[in-house]
């Protein structure tokens, strides 16, 4: 960590979220060309990491604040942990909760705690919540320093079918242009060995499943896409295998050979499987590809 400091045009910032965790930061910096910018971490109740209320986030400040290897930049929260969905009281307990990170930056800057950065970071907002995170973020004003403002919401890229199309505050049912899902993958029909079963050429080492099951689309015959909405569910998944329940015995239900393109759920766990991956155009031919760094 030290080393990288050594480079005046790499930008490296850190949370923190205890003592204990500056302590190891600044052993690890002895020697340092410059001070390591950290952002203190506000933390939920019962979830993951980060420091549980702004009292206790502002006696960590002040602390890196008086570090000579420590810079105070900011203040960081991950919201994505509170319960990803709109029909309860989930939004209202996040509004809450997104107000403690104005809170803090006017607290420990009314204590000059930020006098060694040249401007405050506020950032939050996963992807299920980023609206709300925004409303936040446009609080503080008047700092004595300029304020950046980060919204973290990844999933905007792609969307998906189940778990942000529920969460998303540009889901279908919410927007009058909602995000529409990006991500698909095409599985090969490769085997019908009993009535209204068919397996495909797909299986946990492939698409997410740590939310949702993929979902069915389309049944891709040559030139002809044919909807499955209602006549395919997937029903589990082993690492190479999909196992796909089909109603009706018509020539329009999947046979051998046929492809089946699969909606998927949850953006994350994708890109973390696929770090390239193709792009189609509207004539579903592939067309670029995107490496991700996840």
């Amino acid at each position: 960590m030290a080393s990288v400091l050594a480079d005046p045009d790499f930008e490296l910032l850190c949370l923190v979220d205890s003592a204990a965790g500056a302590r190891i930061m600044e052993s690890a910096l002895a020697g340092a060309a410059r001070p390591l910018p950290v952002l203190v971490e506000l933390g939920v109740e019962g979830g993951r990491t980060g420091v549980r209320g702004v009292d206790d986030a502002l006696s960590l400040a002040r602390l890196v604040a008086a570090s000579p290897r420590l810079t105070l930049a900011g203040v960081e929260a991950f919201e994505g942990v509170f319960p990803q969905r709109r029909d309860d009281d989930s939004p209202e307990r996040v509004r809450r909760w997104l107000d403690a990170l104005p809170e803090f930056a006017r607290r420990a800057d009314a204590e000059g705690l930020f006098a060694e950065a040249d401007e405050v970071i506020i950032t939050a907002g996963g992807s299920s919540y980023p609206d709300l995170a925004a409303d936040a973020l446009l609080e503080p004003s008047g700092l004595s320093r300029p304020v950046r403002r980060i919204i973290r919401s990844g999933c905007y890229v792609t969307h998906d079918d189940l778990f942000m199309e529920r969460a998303s505050p540009l889901r279908s049912a919410a927007d009058d242009d909602p995000l529409r899902p990006a991500l698909t993958c095409h599985a090969r029909v490769l085997s019908r060995p009993e009535p209204g079963r068919a397996l495909l050429g797909v299986g946990k080492r492939d698409v997410s499943f740590d939310i949702d099951l993929p979902v069915p689309r389309v049944l891709v015959r040559g030139e002809r896409r044919i909807p499955l909405t209602g006549t395919a569910r997937v029903v589990a998944l082993n690492d190479h295998h999909a196992f796909l329940d089909v109603t009706g015995t018509g020539p329009d239900t999947p046979a051998v050979g046929d492809v089946v393109e699969l909606g998927l759920s949850h953006a994350c766990t994708v890109f973390d499987k696929w770090p390239l991956i193709p792009v189609l155009n509207g004539e579903h031919r592939v067309v670029d590809a995107v490496r991700t760094l996840f």
